[in-house]
């Protein structure tokens, strides 16, 4: 599932997009995906606005105008391609965004998401944030102030484990399964260990390197391990980098003892057990 990085990355992308282009025509080639997709109020929003603004909100994109803001959700496959008129379909490709500005040729912004999990929405006017998709999210992991402390006060009530609480959505969001192992790795705390027992020392490391990790992986266009691709149909190269995630029996790369790999709430968590002791 694509995670912040990557759609951080797609998003980085569409706003040097619409800097030059605006949206003349959108085509549907579905009517649905993971919910009926709104093609009016779509249309109204995005269809022939001079200003089209790309932003992200968790793992959102955000397409804001004057007149409301659309909501894309890439959910476990999807991708946004940038492609020629010209170049033929994909297959499981839903909806297509056809620019007309300063760019050569015709290019169009094509929606290809073979398990349909995604997802398009739209909100008028200018209270995007208000929308039931993400009122409830949480902190933004790269922009908000004193997040190790933020994390510490929230976790003060809380029995689950840190892995968990980190990839809840609802206390912070974009931290996936990839992240959250090298971020506890890189900060030498147990996945397992129970989020109210650390410490606020802990938590402020632990907020340092989760923002390093998710700003590497932006650097490296994200991480591909299976569909994930950017707007120029290019791989993330940030998985090799990865330090714990994906490495069972491999050498640790700071004691030389074997990583290790076991189940955690239906995912698996790759663990150093003598850099992070439980």
């Amino acid at each position: 599932m694509p995670e912040l990085p990557e759609v951080e990355t797609v998003v980085q992308s569409l706003r040097g997009i619409f800097e030059k282009n605006s949206i003349k025509k959108i085509s549907y080639l579905r009517k649905d995906l993971r919910f009926p997709i709104p093609q009016k109020k779509i249309n109204k929003i995005l269809l022939k606005q001079e200003k089209i603004r790309s932003d992200r909100r968790g793992k959102y994109i955000v397409l804001k105008t004057e007149k409301g803001s659309v909501l894309i959700h890439l959910g476990m496959s999807g991708q946004m391609i940038l492609a020629q008129k010209s170049e033929p379909l994909a297959k499981h490709t839903h909806v297509i965004l056809s620019l007309s500005g300063d760019m050569k040729g015709d290019q169009e912004l094509r929606y290809i998401d073979p398990r349909r999990f995604g997802l398009f929405e739209a909100t008028e006017g200018p209270d995007w944030s208000s929308h039931v998709l993400l009122c409830k999210l949480g902190f933004e992991p790269l922009e908000t102030k004193n997040l190790g402390k933020k994390l510490w006060e929230a976790s003060q009530k809380k029995s689950t484990s840190i892995k968990n609480f980190i990839m809840n959505s609802h206390v912070v969001v974009g931290v996936g399964n990839i992240y959250a192992c090298e971020a506890l790795y890189q900060s030498k705390i147990h996945p397992l260990a129970l989020c109210k027992d650390l410490s606020l020392e802990q938590y402020k490391t632990l907020a340092k390197k989760i923002g390093v990790v998710l700003r590497k992986a932006i650097k490296a266009g994200g991480t591909t391990l299976k569909d994930f691709r950017s707007l120029k149909n290019e791989k993330g190269y940030f998985q090799v980098k990865l330090e714990v995630y994906g490495r069972e029996g491999d050498p640790c790369f700071v004691c030389d003892e074997p990583i290790e790999r076991f189940q955690q709430n239906g995912r698996s968590t790759w663990v150093c057990c003598s850099c992070q002791p439980l």
